[in-house]
């Protein structure tokens, strides 16, 4: 039997019509999920692809920065090696002249690459000549008088 609606009564007819209306609802609803479920794939597959990308990217910057460190490290360790020599630190004794003073004595012989600052090389000579005056007031020195005094030199004296 065809699906003649106009041989079906009324009541019947509005039956089939409302069936027909659920079951292409129902195929509208299937496909919308269908698609949903399509768009949310693709969006978790470029998600995982973008991730991956991320972390190919992340581990070959970290490679790169590495190596550099690694060339940086070796060549300044080679340009020190070149240019280092050995000092060696000697102490000896000077005799105070006539006008000088604790500052000018500290400002001759003070090396600013042995020292981070002229106040640790006056402190350590204040140290070896015993004056326990110094952190508060500089020592007075009068002419003739002998101190001792560190410095540096490359050569080796024994």
């Amino acid at each position: 039997m065809k699906n003649d609606v106009s041989r079906v009564p009324y009541d019947v007819a509005i039956g089939i019509g409302q069936i027909q209306e659920k079951r292409f609802s129902a195929e509208i609803d299937h496909r919308i999920r269908n698609r949903k479920s399509a768009r949310r794939e693709s969006y978790l597959r470029r998600k995982k692809e973008v991730r991956k990308q991320i972390l190919i990217l992340a581990f070959g910057l970290t490679l790169g920065v590495l190596f550099l460190t690694f060339l940086l490290v070796g060549m300044k360790t080679q340009a020190s090696s070149e240019k280092e020599k050995t000092e060696y630190k000697y102490y000896t004794s000077v005799t105070v002249a006539w006008g000088d003073s604790f500052d000018s004595i500290v400002s001759r012989y003070y090396d600013k690459d042995h020292y981070r600052n002229k106040a640790a090389y006056e402190q350590e000579l204040c140290m070896m000549n015993r004056f326990m005056s110094y952190p508060y007031e500089k020592p007075e020195l009068h002419p003739g008088e002998n101190i001792i005094i560190s410095y540096y030199s490359d050569e080796f004296r024994p």
